[in-house]
């Protein structure tokens, strides 16, 4: 079974309780949402959600009276979502008619696609001349702390393989983007132990598929975290999130 596939399974499966627990997205989304409307003019935009999932306007924002279309790879994530234009498709084939949409957004989903160049090329096909690009994603050096520990047991990948944000705007100008603004932020979640930050990491949305995870909850690699995985000094775990939002704007 191939990557996307997989991922596809591992949405499908959170998509009932996503919107409650996906706390993470919540906060983003906020932010996304409040620099998309910057970029507002007309009630007659059409705006794409890219990755949508159950909904970035959902996530306890107002939705804008513009036509948004919700895209996600997830049928079952779509199911969840208030909008009536969903599609089930793949970033990285658009099926949009070229110069077709005014707004991009996306929110915490780039990091999952393996084809970041035809995805931001895709974007760039559908938008309109000085179409607008405002997403968000994780970057380096995002679950640090976790990695870290990996790799004192073993040299097995066991989280998503982030990009720092030097690369993503690179990615974008190479992608035929004028960059407009960036924020970078970062959040340190804490927990009394192991099974716990597991717990949270699966519902955060990094974690790899389980098909392709290399023992990420067998009870030897739980035990062998739990000796050697820093502790603060109130004794807690910590898990820190960086966060990247980039606004562009397509060439005119």
């Amino acid at each position: 079974m191939n990557k996307l596939k997989l991922i596809q399974q591992n949405f499908d499966r959170a998509a009932a309780n996503y919107l409650k627990l996906a706390k993470l997205q919540n906060t983003t989304a906020q932010k996304l949402v409040a620099q998309m409307n910057n970029q507002l003019n007309s009630p007659e935009q059409i705006i794409l959600d890219l990755g949508s999932g159950a909904g970035t306007f959902n996530h306890q924002v107002s939705t804008p009276q513009n036509q948004i279309i919700s895209l996600d790879l997830s049928c079952a994530m779509l199911r969840q979502n208030s909008s009536s234009n969903a599609i089930n498709a793949d970033a990285a084939y658009l099926p949009l008619k070229d110069n077709s949409v005014d707004i991009v957004i996306s929110n915490l989903m780039l990091q999952w696609t393996e084809n970041k160049r035809q995805v931001f090329g895709e974007i760039n096909r559908i938008l309109k001349p000085n179409g607008v690009l405002v997403f968000t994603t994780l970057i380096k050096p995002s679950l640090h702390q976790l990695i870290d520990s990996f790799a004192n047991i073993d040299n097995q990948q066991h989280t998503l393989d982030f990009l720092s944000s030097t690369e993503y705007q690179d990615l974008l100008v190479n992608s035929g983007f004028t960059i407009n603004d960036q924020q970078q932020w970062y959040e340190t979640f804490y927990f009394s132990d192991i099974l716990s930050l597991f717990r949270h990491f699966g519902k955060s949305g990094t974690s790899l598929p389980a098909a392709q995870r290399n023992g990420l909850g067998g009870k030897s690699i739980i035990n062998k975290l739990e000796q050697i995985y820093p502790r603060n000094n109130d004794d807690l775990l910590a898990l820190s999130y960086h966060y990247f939002m980039l606004t562009a704007h397509t060439i005119s």
